[in-house]
């Protein structure tokens, strides 16, 4: 790649700025992560683009898009935050004190029922911070691709062989309704009955939402969904008020559940929906001392329970 100005000093605080908005193909998104106006922004991409001398995106009436110099830029613009990362980590390790940033990225169960337990292990290290993002398996996987994570937390197999997964645990989902559900008291639905119930539905674009909706398909038909909402706990609230019925991961009910707020239904002509918990990290990064860090710590969390090493790629 020849390009004007690559032999020159590139600010990485622009570098960065370019792959946040590669990634989203948004100036906003970008300036709402960097908690920076616009304005800013798109100076500090006027900037790169002037250091570089190209143009980086196609600005267009309806959005932007990369340009092809955008396009051959992002590989290098990766590997440059990459290699700054390491080295960070590295001079801070000299000091036998571990500090420096850890970016998560877990899907919406994991980060609610099982990240704060394990994370609140990692408080006797004050000068390490962590950020937890969201997002289903194939936005987690993206982001750590573009170095916008460093470690994640996800439900289904990731196929990149650059990547390292590694399943923790698994869990069941639960179909539950109201104790003051008519279906409470009976205790048992049959597929044909829970075919015509209305369904709550949270996160419609999760990969456990896929594999219900499959699971319907599979008797001919399509989940009745009378509501979506974008949280398991408001979803459990809606249930609980409602004659309305969902299917959420056990993990996430068990309160409710031993407290009577929520009732467990058992259909018999469905399989159980099982669905593991896997940590997943770019595979060359192994050894650096803040990953060694998180995969020790996720691995004593879970020593209870079998681990399963997953070949990818």
């Amino acid at each position: 790649m020849n390009i004007k100005g690559m032999d020159d000093h590139l600010d990485l605080k622009n570098v960065q700025t370019f792959v946040l908005i590669a990634r989203d193909l948004s100036f906003a998104k970008a300036a709402q992560i960097l908690h920076l106006s616009q304005p800013s922004v798109t100076a500090r991409i006027q900037a790169l683009e002037t250091e570089l001398g190209k143009s980086l995106f196609i600005r267009q009436h309806r959005g932007i898009q990369l340009s092809k110099e955008g396009e051959a830029f992002m590989p290098f613009a990766l590997q440059m935050l990459e290699v700054e990362k390491a080295a960070e980590e590295r001079l801070k390790s000299l000091n036998d004190e571990l500090q420096g940033k850890i970016v998560i990225g877990a899907t919406a169960s994991c980060s609610v029922y099982i990240l704060p337990e394990i994370l609140s292990k990692l408080l006797q290290y004050p000068k390490v911070e962590f950020q937890v993002v969201t997002g289903n398996t194939s936005y987690i996987t993206e982001m750590l691709l573009q170095n916008q994570v460093d470690f994640g937390m996800v439900s289904s197999e990731v196929k990149k062989k650059q990547i390292k997964q590694v399943n923790l645990c698994d869990h069941d989902f639960d179909l539950v309704c109201s104790p003051m559900n008519p279906l409470a008291a009976k205790g048992i639905v049959s597929m044909e009955d829970l075919i015509h119930l209305p369904l709550i539905t949270y996160e419609q674009n999760s990969d456990a939402w896929k594999k219900i909706k499959k699971l319907y398909a599979e008797h001919d038909s399509a989940p009745k969904v009378v509501m979506e909402l974008n949280q398991i706990e408001a979803a459990k609230e809606m249930v609980n008020i409602s004659s309305c019925v969902c299917i959420f991961p056990n993990i996430s009910v068990r309160r409710e559940l031993s407290e009577g707020r929520l009732v467990k239904l058992k259909v018999n002509e469905l399989e159980v929906i099982k669905q593991y918990s896997s940590m997943i990290y770019m595979e060359k990064k192994e050894y650096y001392p803040l990953m060694e860090l998180m995969i020790n710590t996720f691995l004593d969390y879970f020593i209870s329970e079998p681990l399963e090493f997953v070949t990818t790629g």
